[in-house]
């Protein structure tokens, strides 16, 4: 091989060539929440910026002439990914002299790979755990007020929002909470104040409440009422066909009742730049420096996918 062709056994800043293979094996143990929460969209752009609008309201009998009825536009969500990176630093002498094999064909990566990895798995938990708080950390919603709350408001003229605008409850996770739950949400109201008919088809928890929520959903007679009545809280009778458990959700009581489809239409997941990873040698202190960097961060728009409870 001619002299001046740079290879890797001469090129001082590479990436790890096991690196593919030590984020598969990684990956086994930990659970990617993102592709069950949120639709993953790519960006170039330094903000994303979102702006909802309202529907219309019932026809109108036609007696020769056509009213318009007018859209109004809703709220608008301001997000941007955030910028994370990690480095560590070995000497020569020590990689050299490694007679165990930690620092070397690669090994002194997976640390690395499997804190990003679970990293951006805390991220994307994060709407969990704000779920009740306005936070601005990631993204910016000019309603003002967090995705389960019982405030909410619209923007269309002369829409009562006492009822049909509230999702969000304190109750903790009981037959009763949850059949409660799912009749709100058949109540839910549009921007325009009619009633939406929502069905929530899955449950979000935290894995303290797995078991909770087990023995609710697979209990058909007899839970908490005397006689072997049917029990109205099971998965048959509620319609939840998926079960969304989040091994990071630090809470030990909160539960999210959601419409997959519109949490899917409604939770963004923006990456700007998927992990990166490289490695080179220092040339005055023969220092190798393995560092990695990413890019990331979620967005969401309307509320009506969740209902929150034991908040």
């Amino acid at each position: 091989m001619p002299g001046n062709v740079m290879d890797l056994e001469g090129f001082p800043t590479l990436l790890d060539a096991r690196y593919t293979e030590i984020k598969a094996e990684e990956y086994q143990g930990i659970t990617d929440i993102i592709p069950l929460i949120y639709q993953q969209r790519s960006t170039d752009r330094l903000d994303q910026f979102h702006t909802s609008v309202g529907g219309l309201t019932d026809w109108e009998e036609f007696t020769g002439q056509i009213n318009p009825q007018q859209i109004y536009e809703q709220y608008e969500v301001r997000s941007r990914p955030r910028e994370f990176a990690t480095m560590v630093i070995v000497t020569r002498r020590m990689v050299h002299d490694d007679f165990s094999g930690v620092f070397q064909d690669g090994l002194r990566f997976r640390p690395m790979v499997r804190a990003g990895m679970l990293t951006k798995q805390k991220h994307a938990t994060e709407l969990f755990e704000m779920l009740n708080i306005n936070d601005t950390r990631w993204f910016v919603r000019s309603e003002g007020v967090p995705i389960v709350s019982n405030s909410h408001t619209t923007r269309t003229p002369n829409v009562s929002t006492t009822e049909g605008f509230d999702n969000l409850t304190t109750d903790a996770l009981t037959p009763v909470s949850l059949i409660a739950a799912g009749i709100a949400g058949r109540k839910m109201r549009s921007s325009e104040g009619d009633r939406m008919d929502l069905h929530y088809d899955c449950i979000i928890l935290p894995v303290d409440l797995v078991p909770t929520y087990n023995e609710i959903a697979n209990t058909p007679l007899g839970f908490d009422i005397p006689g072997q009545n049917q029990n109205q809280a099971s998965k048959e009778r509620m319609g939840i066909r998926k079960v969304i458990v989040l091994p990071l959700w630090t809470s030990t009581v909160q539960w999210v009742l959601a419409n997959e489809a519109l949490m899917k239409e409604n939770c963004l997941w923006y990456t700007s730049e998927e992990e990166d990873y490289g490695s080179l040698t220092e040339f005055d202190t023969l220092q190798i420096k393995s560092r990695g960097y990413m890019r990331h961060g979620p967005s969401v728009d309307n509320w009506r996918w969740a209902y929150g409870g034991g908040f």
